[in-house]
């Protein structure tokens, strides 16, 4: 009976473009970096910097065949990020990764010049999240002999051209000018003559997997109502965020959930939703045994769980549990509930434990399993306590 359940651990760590998810450069990599440059460990490439430039520690990360090193200028506001990647990727795709990430965190956008681009590695993107100034987004991306180098510079919309000049003026890579050969005046008629799209009018890409409004989802297969409200959204760093799976031999419906600020930067706390049809021997009794076993505290080698708290009722189960990721330490807290005769709805929420409270109230808050709110059998404060005794 326990096979159903989910067992995928979401990543805490936020999605960073272009793919790459590692430690700051500054933690692991410190040698590579000498006051106003940067030694690529990949390439040997050296990346200089001056004027209003900083390098942007936060941003910059390595990782196996990849490096990200992010210089900006947060004056003006913008951002220059250089990506290596010696994992045998194609310029088109790489660029395609790109506008992917972005849509992934809310973005509504346009492509510019994408045809033209495509063929000699580079594309010009206008965007923007709802509520928010439009930005320009400057992509290369050369196949060089040892890696793959993506130079992408982000600036407002109306401010890119100038932004290009600046990158030109004060940034170099291995001595050469940074967008040496690019026409800023041109960029900037490029992005003046586009239109953005209405963020309000994006279409409802899930439609047809049960999302039919923003903040409302109906399970195909079961015709459970989820709604969500306040900062909460559809977590697109997955590659199928809302999914009706109709052929196993245990069908269920599910749908995650992630927390984002207006500007599409993620707030913490992470929800998933799954939809199951359950029979008589499923009970909140056997979910419990099964949730604090060492086959499921276990699943994970490299991060094995310990559980804080457990309570049951006639018809639900919850168990919180703790495990340590890369990152640090995480908190899991798990319920189910046995909505009617044969319909299980299990919520799996994650978050960070400084980060649970606020994570917490607004689950509790904002998300709804027909028209009931979520995770109510633990309060944020029970579950620091538990955390910090065993901590």
């Amino acid at each position: 009976m326990h096979s159903r359940m989910m067992t995928a651990r979401l990543g805490l760590t936020a999605l960073l473009s272009l793919g790459v998810t590692a430690p700051a450069i500054g933690e692991i990599a410190a040698a590579q970096v000498r006051a106003d440059t940067y030694v690529s460990e990949l390439t040997d490439q050296e990346i200089a910097w001056s004027g209003d430039w900083e390098l942007d520690e936060d941003g910059s990360v390595a990782a196996a065949g990849i490096e990200r090193v992010v210089v900006a200028d947060v004056t003006h506001d913008a951002y220059l990020t250089f990506v290596y990647r010696t994992d045998d990727a194609e310029i088109a795709d790489v660029l395609d990764e790109a506008i992917a990430d972005l849509a992934g965190d809310g973005v509504t956008y346009v492509t510019l010049d994408e045809d033209a681009g495509r063929r000699d590695g580079y594309a010009i993107y206008l965007g923007s999240v709802a509520g928010g100034d439009p930005y320009g987004l400057y992509l290369t991306a050369e196949d060089e002999s040892d890696a793959i180098v993506v130079t992408a510079l982000l600036a407002p919309a109306d401010d890119l051209g100038d932004a290009i000049a600046e990158v030109q003026d004060d940034v170099t890579r291995d001595g050469d000018a940074v967008f040496e050969d690019v026409d800023a005046d041109e960029v900037d008629e490029i992005v003046a003559n586009g239109e953005l799209p209405d963020a309000d009018a994006t279409p409802n890409a899930y439609a047809d997997l049960g999302v039919v409004e923003d903040g409302v989802y109906e399970s195909p297969q079961f015709g459970t109502e989820i709604t969500w409200g306040g900062d909460w959204a559809i977590d697109e760093r997955y590659d199928d965020p809302v999914l009706s799976d109709t052929t196993s031999q245990e069908p269920s419906d599910q749908i995650f959930l992630t927390r984002l600020d207006d500007h599409g930067s993620r707030l913490g706390g992470n929800v998933g939703f799954q939809i199951v049809a359950y029979d008589a021997a499923d009970t909140p009794e056997g979910w419990e045994a099964y949730w604090t076993s060492d086959e499921y505290l276990n699943l994970y080698e490299d991060e094995p769980m310990t559980t804080l708290l457990t309570d049951t009722t006639e018809n639900s189960v919850a168990v919180v549990s703790m495990y340590t990721a890369e990152s640090g330490p995480v908190i899991e807290y798990i319920m189910g509930t046995f909505i009617d005769e044969d319909v299980e709805v299990v919520v799996t929420f994650y978050a960070t434990p400084d980060g649970l409270e606020d994570a917490l109230v607004a689950a509790q808050e904002d998300l709804t399993v027909d028209g009931e709110p979520v995770l109510g059998l633990f309060g944020a404060d029970e579950i620091l306590d538990a955390y910090e005794a065993v901590d």
